[in-house]
């Protein structure tokens, strides 16, 4: 958590570099190599962490919810493995939360275009 923290402050300060992204995806590597006990779901969560330091700069909003409903999903997939029931349930809000806005800045966008 305190990496993505990072991750979230560097980009609302505009700092989010290249070579910012490098160091905290190296972060993440170390870390998760180092205090992964959740076997295969662990390298996945990896994949997500590493993959969330590019796709804050996705301009589409619409895309940029579906890539954070799959990372959710995969957070959901994490819970239930380590019987974090609490979290799975808020894992599913968000997704529907995500899905519902995403499908409400669509048609937005269909009554602009009329």
């Amino acid at each position: 958590m305190g990496i993505s923290s990072a991750r979230n402050i560097l980009y609302y300060k505009e700092k989010l570099s290249t070579s910012a992204k490098i160091v905290l995806a190296i972060l993440y590597t170390v870390l998760s190599l180092v205090f992964n006990n959740v076997g295969l779901i662990g390298i996945v969560l990896l994949g997500g962490s590493i993959a969330s330091l590019f796709i804050v700069e996705i301009k589409n909003v619409v895309i940029f919810k579906l890539f954070a409903m799959l990372g959710m999903f995969v957070w959901a997939v994490h819970d239930i493995s380590v019987q974090s029931y609490v979290a799975f349930i808020f894992d599913i809000g968000t997704i529907i939360a995500l899905f519902i806005s995403m499908f409400q800045i669509r048609k937005e966008k269909r009554i602009m275009n009329n």
